[in-house]
């Protein structure tokens, strides 16, 4: 009978580099122990799925933020005759039925339009009502559907090789830590070759509790349990198993914040005559209507503290120079441990902790580990940080599948061989 076996790639979102140890989090450190291990850093967008499942950043995905300027494509056209006041947000209920009927009516569009992804996670979020006809959503299809993206994804490798696999993460499923294990036995089968698990709580614990709190460490703890039970179950089906499990993005503690929207209010331009703006947690973002706009905002920005504005230059080493200027014809990007506060996600409470910075900021780093990588690869942690891009060849690479001739980003098995591991 021939041997059977499996490659797992486990996202644990928020997955801090750094930030297990054999007490909190003691098969996490065993498999580390015997694995490869470091960190891994984010590209400077908020919707990642591109890097890691086909290495590609975000100019070349045209993949960034959630939400991109779009007012022709906006699922929300149809606010512009539905006049919405603010105050709605400060009564429970009616917001509650108002945010309902937003969302239903937002997905049926992208359902109308044949956008997979948008029509299962489309939602208006904060974003202020007057502008969310402005804005639609960047990533439209599943990433595990035929050309989903410019160039082929893991999925697409797969489906090539004729390769079955099982995901069980966002968008689609419930990713509470016990109702994705639920899915997980009672979906796994002896035939699959990729499995993918994508378990968000430690994000949402990070957001709203911080990643240096007590809730953080006891959340990776049962994640750390969910990982075992997965790991135990795959070896208990499969002859050999190989996997990562990785973090996605870091976890930065906030402790000072930046109200660019009372900032904006200041300048005496008007909303949409003058400008559009869209205020991530860590950056804001805009699209001016003349040029005396874009300065004003310029010498707006350039006054505040805990952020600035990114220059023309960095856009190339970000990989966000795009052909269009959707994701902002202008950014302000807020340093680490700072939060743009309110913004379109976050308006009544600002969150503990939060992603999305510059690649220096290394608690935005997110963890990994290779679990049971090829013989010839030093064992222990590779010493330099890679980009998330690499993450796609090395799943090829334990799948011991051919790597796109297109695909420019090196394994990080191929990393390590190179530079070696440190114990």
């Amino acid at each position: 009978m021939p041997s059977s076996e499996v490659t797992f790639a486990i996202l644990l979102d928020a997955w801090k580099y750094g930030c297990i140890n054999p007490t909190d989090t003691p098969f996490l450190w065993s498999l580390q122990q015997e694995g490869i291990w470091g960190a891994v850093v984010e590209p400077l967008a908020f919707q990642t799925r591109p890097a890691f499942f086909a290495g590609l950043w975000p100019d070349e995905s045209n993949i960034c933020h959630l939400f991109w300027y779009d007012p022709e494509g906006s699922p929300y056209r149809f606010t512009r005759y539905l006049p919405l006041p603010e105050w709605i947000r400060r009564v429970p209920k009616l917001r509650g039925l108002i945010h309902r009927g937003l969302r239903s009516l937002a997905r049926r569009n992208e359902r109308r339009r044949g956008h997979s992804a948008s029509a299962l996670y489309a939602q208006p979020w904060q974003v202020p009502y007057r502008l969310l006809r402005y804005f639609a959503y960047s990533e439209r299809y599943l990433i595990w559907q035929p050309g989903a993206l410019p160039r082929p994804t893991l999925f697409d490798v797969l489906r090539q090789h004729g390769l079955p696999w099982l995901w069980l993460g966002y968008p689609g499923h419930d990713q509470h830590t016990q109702a994705l294990l639920h899915a997980f036995r009672q979906r796994i089968r002896p035939e699959h070759r990729f499995v993918y698990l994508h378990f968000a709580e430690l994000d949402w614990t990070g957001h709203r509790y911080g990643p240096e709190s007590r809730r953080y460490r006891e959340t990776l703890k049962e994640l750390d349990g969910a990982v075992e039970t997965v790991c135990r179950r795959l070896g208990q089906m499969f002859d050999r198993v190989n996997g990562v499990i990785f973090g996605d993005h870091g976890m930065v503690s906030i402790r000072r914040l930046v109200d660019v929207e009372a900032a904006l209010r200041q300048t005496g331009l008007r909303v949409p005559r003058d400008y559009v703006y869209f205020l991530d947690s860590t950056q804001a973002r805009f699209w001016f209507q003349h040029e005396r706009a874009r300065r004003v905002t310029e010498e707006t920005l350039s006054s505040l503290e805990g952020g600035r504005i990114l220059r023309l230059e960095e856009y190339e080493r970000l990989h966000i120079r795009f052909g269009h200027d959707r994701f902002g014809q202008l950014v302000f990007i807020a340093d680490g441990h700072t939060l743009i506060f309110p913004n379109f996600f976050q308006r009544l409470e600002p969150a503990r902790g939060m992603h999305g910075y510059l690649p220096d900021v290394q608690d935005n780093w997110a963890h990994y580990v290779i679990v049971n990588g090829p013989h010839d690869v030093p064992r222990g942690e590779v010493l330099q940080p890679v980009p998330m891009v690499d993450l796609f060849p090395t799943f090829l690479e334990l799948l011991q599948l051919p790597i796109p001739k297109n695909s420019h980003e090196r394994s990080i098995l191929q990393r390590a061989r190179q530079h070696g591991a440190k114990r």
